[in-house]
């Protein structure tokens, strides 16, 4: 949520990475806050149209796992999503096991979460992203860990 209540001159919250989810249109001194609900795990850059130079940033939407730590050979959840990809968009999400580098363990994903069974044991981490179809992509989350013992 973005609160412009205090702000002395218009400002806007729109998304800066080229896909378009979201754009607070211009919100006057003291005006309403504007909130977007992300649908997926991601980091998606905003920009004040008004303030370009000065005023950015961006939301970082983490992956979740569930749960954090289990045997070998058990079932984890890796979720990604709160709701299904819209027409148009995609989920991608990787994966690095202990010792590895990242590695995309799902490419193109619809859905929201899948089932992950460590046959090793040790540190596994998860990120994720949104992405459009025509390939504009947003940032990698930040990662969640499990780990199997």
């Amino acid at each position: 949520m973005w609160t412009f209540t205090a702000a002395e001159r218009s400002h806007t919250a729109i998304d800066s990475s080229g896909i378009a989810l979201f754009d607070s249109g211009i919100v006057q001194p003291g005006g309403p806050s504007f909130s977007y609900r992300f649908p997926a795990a991601g980091r998606y850059p905003y920009t004040c149209t008004v303030h370009t130079l000065k005023m950015n940033g961006s939301v970082e939407v983490p992956v979740r796992v569930c749960p954090e730590t289990a045997r070998v050979g058990r079932w984890f959840h890796v979720r990604w999503a709160t709701t299904s990809a819209a027409e148009g968009y995609v989920y991608d999400v990787q994966i690095k096991p202990p010792g590895g580098s990242w590695s995309i363990w799902m490419d193109g994903a619809t859905g929201v979460q899948a089932p992950f069974v460590p046959a090793d044991e040790g540190r596994f981490r998860f990120r994720a992203r949104l992405r459009a179809a025509s390939g504009e992509a947003r940032g990698w989350s930040q990662s969640a860990t499990l780990v199997a013992t």
